[in-house]
Order: structure tokens, then sequence, then C-alpha cells
């Protein structure tokens, strides 16, 4: 998170689509409106037009005169077509709309992927899900992963890494390594595998911290030995390095400093 822009929040989105319907309106009859050198038009008729119009905006209709005009007007047509072109690339469901997105875990530590196991992770009764605040007290425990799938010769490797230390604004430490274990096979959990190197609870001392949990599948079980520090971790050279491909599944959750309040929302 160096830039330090936080991600999209769900009141600059509800924000945006108020505008973009007022500029559709305004863009919409701009092309009507007739100027003062036409048809000897002076500022009181002009006025009267402008009312007129506002009016069939409010009670959402057109009068009989003005739909004839619009619908024979070609630029408005035009104009119509390309907001409401704009308005569903906003509203409809994208991947941009990917949690995951939005909290920049995608990008800043993996690689666009196709989640493609159940994938499950609980801190006591506490499931986590993308972008949900967990204190440090919270998460001091190991948590409980159940990995998903129907071929027990499957095997996974997961990872827990805070791509946010030492701060957000300042992650020179990016990734912070705080699990890795491999060999978990399917159907069942992260306490059956190997663990390559052991939790160490979150405790961030700036900022709120993202904490990822990333899955990847193995092509076979191998080797995979401990890097000799847990800071500067890569998630993707790890994968590279052991031939894992892409993730399969990743959930990440927010962890503030345990005196700290609020956290991301989306």
């Amino acid at each position: 998170m160096g830039s330090g822009k936080g991600p999209l929040t769900v009141a600059a989105f509800s924000t945006t689509v108020p505008v973009l319907f007022s500029l559709s309106w305004l863009l919409l009859f701009l092309p009507l409106l007739p100027s003062r050198s036409e048809e000897g038009l002076g500022w009181e008729d002009e006025d009267d037009t402008l009312r007129t119009l506002g009016a069939a905006s409010a009670s959402h209709f057109f009068p009989a005169s003005l739909e004839r005009q619009l619908l024979t007007s070609a630029e408005s047509r035009a104009v119509v077509v390309t907001l409401c072109f704009i308005f569903f690339q906003l509203v409809m469901p994208t991947g941009s709309r990917n949690p995951l997105v939005v909290g920049r875990v995608i990008g800043e530590v993996v690689d666009p992927f196709e989640s493609s196991i159940p994938f499950r992770v609980s801190y006591g009764n506490r499931e986590v899900n993308n972008g949900c605040e967990l204190k440090p007290s919270q998460v001091a425990n190991q948590p409980r992963v159940t990995v998903g799938g129907d071929d027990l010769r499957n095997f996974y490797t997961l990872l827990l890494v805070d791509p946010d230390s030492p701060s957000p604004s300042n992650p020179n430490s990016r990734e912070y390594l705080h699990w890795l274990v491999t060999d978990i096979p399917a159907t069942t959990e992260a306490s059956f595998g190997n663990v390559v190197v052991s939790y160490e609870s979150p405790r961030p001392t700036m900022g709120i911290h993202r904490l990822v949990f990333v899955l990847f599948r193995q092509q076979y079980r191998q080797r995979v030995y401990a890097p000799g520090w847990r800071q500067n971790f890569n998630t993707r050279e790890f994968a590279e390095l052991y031939n894992l491909g892409l993730p399969v599944a990743a959930v990440f959750f927010n962890c503030p400093r345990e005196t700290g309040s609020g956290g991301r929302t989306f």
C-alpha cells in the first residue's frame, strides 16, 4: 500500500451514481435548449423553457412536443446510449467489484485468478470474510483452516502474509510471512499439513494491516524450505520457485492496532 490510497468505498460509489444521473439529464436536454438568437427568444422565454424541462424531469415524463424532438435527435440518442453504458459498467457486478481487487490483494500480492476450491478460515467462532476487521487479540491463536475439494490425492500449500509491514504508508518489509503450511490434503484442515513456518500472530504497530491467506494447489508433494527470514517474502516468487501456478483461493482481513478503531470499508 505504498500509494497510501484506500480502496473505493461504498460512500464514494453511492455519490458517483447520483452525479452521473445529474449529468445524464444535463447532457440529454442541453442540445434541445434553444439559444437566444434562435426564434427570437428572450430571457423570459428561455427561463420558461428551462422551467418546463425541469418539471418534465421531476415528474419522469416528457411533453409530447419535447418527446417528438428527443426521438428525432440523433445526438440525444447517442448521449443516452453512452450514459446507459457508463451506468451499467458502474452498477453491474464486474471483476472490479471483487473484494480481492478492491482490497488490492490482487495486484499487490497475487496475480488475477479464479477461486476454484472451497476455503474457510476461522478464529474461534469468527469466520474470516474479505475485508472484515479482527483485532490482534482475536487472532493471537492459530486459526482453523479448512480446504475443500474431492480428491485426497491433491495437496495444497497455505500462506499467510502481511503486505502492509511495517506500516501501510511505508511497507518496506512487504510481504511479512506469518505462516506457511504445505502438503495439506484436500477435504482436510491445515493441521494435517506440514508446517514449514510456524504461525506468528499479527501485531501491527502502525495503521491497519491486511492479512492475506493464499491457497495454492501443488503439482506434487515436494520439499519446501523455510526462508531465512519472514520479512520481504514474495508470494509470486515463492509460487514460481515451487511451480505452484496461480492461487486457487484467497481471503483477507484487516488488522488494526489493538487500541485503534475503524477499518476499510467497501
